[in-house]
C-alpha cells in the first residue's frame, strides 16, 4: 500500500509549534523499511518494518498534543492530516500481521506436512507387521512380546496426532504462539482418510494381540507342582497377577464405554454448534455429560496406576516378592522366567486395553471443547468442562 505522507509533505506544510515531533525522522524511517511489498518480506523485515510504524505513529501522537486546541486554518488541516496519516500505518500494521500469520502458517503446514509423513511411515510398518503377525498367529505362530505391542500402539497414538483438527491444532511449532494457527488454513493431506483407517485397524487389532496374552498368560502356570518351593511361589505369585487382572476387568469395559459416550456426546455438541443452537436446556446437559466423562476418565486412569502398582513399581509388592522369588534355591531362568514373563506381559496388555480408550475419550472431550471454542454462542460453555 502507498502512504500518503512525505517528508516533503510534512514540512511544508506543518506549523511551527510541532516542530521537533520526530515525524520527518519517522516518516524517512518507514520509507526505508517498507520499499518492499510487505507480501514478499521476510520475518527480519517484517520487525523491522513494524517498528518503523509504531515509532511514526507514537511521533504522528506528540505532533497532534502539540497542535491540540489550536484554531488556525494551517493547524486544523495538519492535525486532519496527522489523524489520516496514523489511519494508513493502523491499517500498514494490519497488513504486516497477516503478513506474521502467512509466514507463521507457513512453518506450522511444513512441520505438520514432515511430522506427518515421519508418522506415516511408522504407522505403516507398524500396521503391515502387526497384519503379518495376525496371519502368523492364525497358523501356529507366536504372539508378539509387550515391547512389540507398545511400539506398535505408539506408531498409532503419535499418528493420530496428525489425524483431527482437534490434535492438530495442538502442535508445537517453534516461535509459533500456540493456537494461533486456524487448522482451516492447515492443507489436510489426501491420504487422510486411509491414515485414519489404518489407525483404527491397527487398534483393533492391538486389542486381540492383548485378550490373547491374557489368554496366554493365565496357562502360563500350568503344570507347576506345589511340592517344589520354587513353582509353589511362582503359582502363588501369578494368583497375584490374575487377581489384578480380575480387579481389572470392570475398569476396562468402563473406559470402552466412555470412550463410546464421550464420542456419543461431542457429535451431539458439534451438532448443537453448527446448528447455531443456543437452548441451554440442550446445551448445559451436554455439558455436565462431557465433563462427567472427563472426570471418570481422570478417575479410571488413577485407578489403573493403582491397580498395577504392585508388580509396576520396583517397591511393589508383587514386584518385591517377584524378585525374591529370581533368588531362590532352584530357579531356573529358562524354565521358570519364561512363565513370569508372560503373565507380566498379560498384564500390560491389560492396561493397554483401559488406557487405549481412555485416550479416545479425553480426545473426544477435547473435541466438543474445541468446537465451542470457536464458537461466538457457545464459548462461555466450554470452560466448565
Amino acid at each position: 500500500m502507498a502512504f500518503t505522507f512525505t517528508v516533503k509533505l510534512w514540512e511544508n506544510s506543518r506549523p511551527s509549534k510541532a516542530k521537533g515531533s520526530g515525524v520527518a525522522k519517522g516518516i524517512t524511517a518507514v520509507q526505508a523499511a517498507t520499499r518492499k511489498a510487505p507480501s514478499t518480506m521476510n520475518e527480519s523485515e517484517v520487525e523491522a518494518a513494524r517498528k518503523a510504524i509504531d515509532q511514526l505513529i507514537t511521533a504522528f501522537d506528540t505532533a497532534s498534543g502539540k497542535l491540540r486546541g489550536e484554531r488556525d486554518n494551517k493547524s486544523v488541516t495538519t492535525s486532519m492530516a496527522l489523524t489520516q496519516w496514523r489511519k494508513e500505518c493502523s491499517d500498514y500494521l494490519d497488513t504486516l500481521r497477516k503478513r506474521v500469520y502467512a509466514i507463521n502458517r507457513d512453518k506450522f503446514v511444513n512441520e505438520f506436512n514432515q511430522g506427518y509423513a515421519a508418522n506415516r511411515d511408522k504407522l505403516v510398518a507398524a500396521h503391515t507387521a502387526a497384519a503379518q503377525t495376525r496371519r502368523a498367529i492364525a497358523n501356529g505362530g507366536a504372539a508378539p512380546t509387550n515391547k512389540i505391542v507398545m511400539d506398535w500402539f505408539n506408531a498409532a497414538r503419535d499418528m493420530g496426532r496428525f489425524t483431527s483438527k482437534t490434535e492438530i491444532a495442538k502442535l508445537q511449532v517453534t516461535g509459533i504462539p500456540k493456537g494461533s494457527i486456524r487448522v482451516e488454513d492447515v492443507p489436510l493431506p489426501p491420504d487422510l482418510n486411509a491414515t485414519k483407517t489404518k489407525i483404527k485397524e491397527l487398534t483393533g487389532w492391538l486389542d486381540e494381540f492383548a485378550k490373547g496374552a491374557k489368554t496366554a498368560g493365565r496357562a502360563a502356570g500350568a503344570g507347576l507342582s506345589d511340592t517344589n518351593a520354587v513353582e509353589k511361589e511362582l503359582k502363588d505369585i501369578l494368583a497375584e497377577y490374575l487377581k489384578i487382572e480380575k480387579a481389572m476387568k470392570p475398569v476396562i469395559q468402563q473406559a470402552k464405554l466412555l470412550a463410546t459416550q464421550a464420542k456419543q456426546k461431542a457429535d451431539a455438541m458439534k451438532a448443537v454448534v453448527q446448528q447455531s443452537n443456543t437452548d441451554e436446556r440442550v446445551i448445559k446437559p451436554l455439558v455436565k455429560d462431557l465433563h462427567d466423562i472427563k472426570t471418570q476418565a481422570e478417575q479410571l486412569d488413577a485407578e489403573v496406576v493403582r491397580l498395577n502398582y504392585p508388580y509396576r513399581e520396583s517397591d511393589g509388592a508383587i514386584a518385591k516378592r517377584a524378585s525374591n522369588w529370581r533368588k531362590m534355591p532352584g530357579f531356573d531362568a529358562t524354565r521358570h522366567a519364561p512363565i513370569l514373563q508372560k503373565r507380566q506381559e498379560a498384564s500390560f496388555m491389560g492396561i493397554r486395553l483401559a488406557t487405549m480408550p481412555l485416550a479416545e475419550a479425553r480426545k473426544q472431550v477435547d473435541r466438543a471443547k474445541d468446537l465451542m471454542g470457536k464458537s461466538t454462542n457457545h464459548r462461555g460453555y466450554a470452560s466448565a468442562i
